[in-house]
């Protein structure tokens, strides 16, 4: 099916390109889509993947994930990692699908979304899989820049919060 939704991709004229996760022994998609605050020099690369497992223990249903991981750093400041998590928990309570997430310990934000899919619906995969890339980037464009300037220290949460800077 990955072939598949490559090709779904590539109709719907993203840039894609299959690549091979050898740890988990899989194939993923690599689509480069356009975040409007991103660096010039850093492209934004939407990851998607099935995993396998699911499929296995459900006896059919299958679980395609989308990743991307978001082109900045985390400020090692304390109180900025703490203003971030309360950005990400107001953005996440009002986003439709998918949600924001951080791993502090790395220093880094991401953007996940999970998508069941029964394999037998495969006619349906093309509207589904456009709408969430849409979606996601949507997601992307409209709170990249006030995550990053949170992660970075010059955007406090109280500021956020006080001025209803979040849509």
């Amino acid at each position: 099916m990955i072939n598949q939704i490559n090709k779904i991709l590539q109709q719907a004229s993203y840039q894609t390109e299959i690549n091979r996760i050898n740890e988990l022994s899989t194939d993923k998609i690599d689509v480069l889509i356009n975040v409007d605050d991103s660096p010039e020099d850093k492209s934004d690369v939407l990851e998607i993947l099935f995993i396998d497992a699911v499929e296995k223990a459900t006896d059919g249903l299958a679980m395609l994930q989308f990743f991307i991981t978001l082109n900045f750093k985390i400020s090692s400041n304390e109180n900025v990692k703490t203003d971030l998590l309360k950005v990400l928990s107001e953005i996440n309570y009002t986003l439709a699908t998918g949600s924001f997430n951080v791993k502090i310990d790395q220093g880094y934000v991401f953007l996940k979304y999970n998508l069941s899919l029964i394999k037998e619906s495969e006619s349906e995969l093309k509207p589904k899989v456009l709408k969430i890339v849409w979606l996601l980037n949507r997601h992307l464009n409209v709170y990249h820049k006030i995550l990053k300037n949170v992660a970075s220290g010059t955007l406090p949460y109280t500021e956020i919060m006080t001025n209803k800077m979040l849509p």
